[in-house]
């Protein structure tokens, strides 16, 4: 009932958006970028499906024209130059989980946000990161075309994972994890060791490259497969077996990142609002931060834990976390997800991006 409602004003601010884009002294304003956003935002939520290509990126496409029509330079505050990072940022995500590649338009709006934010690629890694994952929609989109030869995917591939190891190497200090390996096991903890970052920020990004790591990898191993079993003098357990490690070795980490959210009698205590009583976990109040805490492991959980190439316990022990994080935290989402990897049901996890709405969450 609440989404039939939602539906219907949506539909009411379609039109009002589409007339107020018919008057060019109202679609160059503020007001009128926001509105498309938002639409957008409305979209993602309420249609998680990103099959249709064209239905998925038509609002942030259109957001895209509407800063073409006003021109770039335009943007110069602060505020302005946030639009535009979301508006990149609503772009890029959409053209990931459709499966198209990024718009030229889309390095002239990240230029002119850099130069407006003082933003330097080398002290920022989520800025970073971005770039590198305009390089992934461009290669995704075109594997998935089928009309790139195999030795350049993998060329592109094997380049791509190396600039994102490369991204990892050079983080500064403050975005590095400590790490603690705990005397006996836990419950919450994988392998009894654990990692603590400096925020959910951090942690986000972190996941983030592995996540595309780990899919990038995969892809690798198919290539060599496909390439081996056309010349037999190749060696396919010497050439995956680098690819494999890296997965098994990016899966744990993200594994290690999950109790400083968690872990709510222990590693995550402080993160509690309210703490009725110590001693049962049932009783423990969180905050909505703690939930989006939660929340951004799903999808790095999922793609660790759907990987073929990881042990079993891992995959285990991810599904007894979100289980524990829908009982626990309310977060329904992650029990779907268990759900999915325990009936190993190989959907997509782009698919499930969009399905899980963090598009809308992306920090």
């Amino acid at each position: 009932m609440a989404l039939k409602s939602a539906r219907e004003k949506y539909v009411v601010a379609l039109h009002k958006t589409g007339k107020a884009l018919r008057d060019p002294s109202v679609a160059a304003t503020d007001s009128t970028l926001l509105s498309t956003l938002l639409l957008d935002l409305f979209e993602k939520l309420s249609n998680a499906s990103p099959h249709d290509a064209n239905s998925y990126t038509s609002h942030v496409s259109g957001a895209l024209a509407l800063v073409k029509l006003r021109g770039v330079d335009s943007f110069r505050d602060p505020f302005a130059a946030r639009m535009l990072m979301r508006i990149h940022t609503n772009l890029l995500i959409s053209c990931i989980a459709s499966g198209t590649r990024v718009p030229e338009g889309l390095n002239v709006l990240r230029s002119h946000v850099a130069l407006v934010l003082d933003i330097k690629d080398i002290e920022d890694p989520k800025w970073q990161l971005s770039s590198l994952t305009a390089d992934y929609a461009n290669l995704r989109a075109d594997a998935a075309a089928g009309q790139a030869p195999i030795e350049n995917l993998v060329d592109r591939t094997e380049a791509l994972d190396a600039q994102l190891l490369a991204l990892y190497e050079r983080m500064p200090d403050e975005w590095r994890f400590k790490t603690t390996i705990l005397e006996a096991p836990s419950n919450r903890v994988y392998q009894k060791r654990f990692d603590v970052y400096r925020d959910r920020h951090t942690t986000q990004t972190s996941n983030v490259a592995r996540l595309i790591r780990i899919l990038l990898n995969e892809s690798l191993i198919e290539y060599y497969a496909s390439i081996a079993s056309d010349q037999s003098h190749i060696n396919l357990v010497e050439k995956t077996h680098r690819p494999i490690d890296i997965i098994k070795t990016l899966a744990a980490e993200i594994c290690y990142s999950a109790p400083q959210f968690m872990d709510c009698l222990a590693i995550a205590k402080a993160k509690l609002t309210l703490r009725l009583d110590a001693h049962r976990e049932n009783s423990l109040n969180h905050s909505p931060v703690q939930g989006l805490d939660c929340y951004s492991l799903i999808l790095p959980f999922y793609v660790s834990a759907r990987s073929p190439y990881v042990a079993e316990d891992l995959r285990t022990w991810v599904i007894d976390q979100l289980h524990y994080m829908a009982d626990h935290f309310g977060i329904q989402n992650a029990q779907l997800v268990g759900q999915i990897i325990e009936r190993r049901q190989d959907v997509p996890p782009w698919t499930l991006y969009a399905m899980l709405g963090s598009y809308a969450f992306a920090a």
